[in-house]
């Protein structure tokens, strides 16, 4: 083996990636088919990537000095794209590339003419040539020097990105920049993700926002990049399986113009759930003020007629209605009581048999005939008896009725309830209003308030309510409550 052929370690042919393609030559023995990729071959991987990357970016990649493992040797590297391809040499001295410059012609570079220049006049022996070479060793310090600061601030910029996204992601958030002209330039994993949720298009660098919107998907969410793009920024919450917090802010030069702006977003899926806590234990507190009100409310009356009687007639079984009404009127606060640990876990439900909490109610209701048939467990809490109550007073009160119905029954798709009496009907224009809450009907005030708590007591354990015939009974309230998964939405 002679000398020029024994300096070159080898030659082959990989991809953009360094995987190895092809072996050109192995003078050394040092690969022997041991290496797939050349980043299993050298010690500095990063030094290797920022290598492949000027070959990419530049067409080709001179004089790189890249330690091999198990070598003691210097190694010179020297690179050059050829359309998808990338031909390498790893050499001692870089006087052996003209044995490749063959291999390094097909370069779309200003490199390649350099090279095949710089290596021929390299190769003069004659003195009066040297002076020819001057001009070339001044081009190649200016060139090593303009490298040398190119892959510096390439470095500080990788840097700065990887701590950038470093930072990003300890706080969960994801970034998108885009420059004026519409392009990605830079993304994290999280801002890459937000973006191919909202626009299901992969995202990839250089990417035009054109490309990103092919229908009418996610149209609030284009018109933000596009009024972003006029320079019109907004912080702004958006639903995409899931909700988040979407910035846009500018993004200036050295020189204070603006170069395009920063897409910053933020999962608030966790703040929206308190803000649903919040919301949802506002309105528990408005509906514990108003049964208070309205179920003492009834309570009073009756007290008051029972009173009214007694002064009349003398009649002392009225002392026993007044009795049994302030009972009442304590058990009402005493349920009130125990459902407001409600407002602190709004979702503490529990089993309670439909039966059983019928006779409770009726317990306080002798004046009137019912019938209960069947039962049925539901999840609900102490607001159960309330609903049940509001159903029963106002029969009484506004219906006149004189009998009610209990009608229990389990279905696959949950428990159906039948809350039917004999008083006066509901006319049909106004069954889909009555449980607004501030609806009023008729001389003794129809509707109202006590079914609109009876509405949202059913929403609250997730099931739904409306108003029907039944059978011979003109007037029935027909629930549906799920058994056991109470988030489902069970319909009639």
């Amino acid at each position: 083996m002679n000398k020029e052929s024994s300096i070159i370690y080898f030659a082959l042919i990989t991809n953009n990636r360094g995987k190895i393609k092809k072996i050109l030559r192995d003078d050394q023995g040092y690969l022997r088919d041991k290496f797939t990729t050349l980043e299993t071959c050298v010690e500095d991987k990063e030094k290797l990537i920022h290598f492949y990357r000027e070959i990419v970016c530049h067409g080709a990649a001179i004089n790189w000095e890249i330690k091999l493992k198990e070598m003691s040797v210097p190694c010179r590297f020297f690179g050059g794209k050829i359309n998808d391809q990338i031909v390498l040499v790893c050499s001692a001295d870089n006087i052996d590339l003209l044995y490749f410059i063959q291999e390094l012609t097909g370069m779309n570079s200003f490199f390649t003419d350099f090279i095949r220049q710089r290596l021929k006049l390299f190769s003069i022996t004659k003195p009066d040539k040297k002076e020819y070479l001057n001009p070339f060793y001044e081009i190649n310090n200016e060139l090593v020097t303009l490298h040398r600061n190119l892959v510096e601030k390439d470095e500080a910029l990788t840097r700065l990105t990887n701590q950038l996204d470093t930072v990003f992601k300890n706080a969960g958030l994801g970034f998108v920049f885009f420059k004026n002209n519409g392009t990605i330039d830079l993304f994290n994993d999280i801002g890459k993700a937000f973006m191919e949720r909202m626009t299901h298009a992969s995202l990839k660098q250089g990417m035009n926002i054109k490309e990103l919107f092919h229908d009418d998907h996610q149209i609030v969410f284009k018109e933000i990049l596009l009024k972003s793009f006029k320079g019109d920024f907004t912080t702004q919450d958006i639903s995409c399986d899931g909700w988040y917090e979407i910035r846009t802010t500018p993004i200036n030069n050295e020189a204070g113009k603006q170069e395009g702006f920063l897409l910053i977003t933020n999962d608030i899926n966790r703040r929206k759930a308190y803000e649903k806590i919040i919301e949802d234990q506002k309105e528990y507190l408005y509906l514990m003020n108003r049964i208070l009100r309205h179920d003492l409310s009834n309570i009073f009356m009756i007290a008051k007629s029972a009173t009214s009687l007694y002064r009349r007639t003398s009649n002392e079984e009225m002392l026993d209605s007044i009795v049994e009404a302030s009972n009442r009127g304590i058990q009402i606060i005493e349920r009130i009581k125990n459902a407001e640990k409600i407002l602190y876990n709004p979702e503490d439900l529990y089993p309670i048999s439909l039966r059983e909490a019928i006779q409770k109610v009726m317990m306080d209701y002798k004046m009137i005939k019912f019938t209960c048939r069947g039962d049925g467990i539901i999840y609900a809490d102490d607001l159960l008896y309330s609903l049940i109550n509001n159903l029963v007073s106002n029969a009484i009160r506004h219906g006149k009725a004189t009998e009610m119905l209990f009608e229990i029954s389990t279905e696959k798709k949950g428990v159906i309830f039948n809350v039917a009496n004999n008083g006066k009907p509901i006319p049909n224009s106004i069954k889909d209003k009555i449980f607004e809450e501030h609806f009023k009907f008729g001389e003794t005030i129809q509707g109202g308030l006590g079914l609109f708590i009876v509405k949202k007591t059913v929403e609250r354990y997730g099931g739904h309510v409306h108003v029907d015939s039944y059978g011979e009974w003109q007037t029935c309230f027909r629930f549906m409550f799920p058994q056991k998964n109470r988030t489902e939405s069970p319909e009639f």
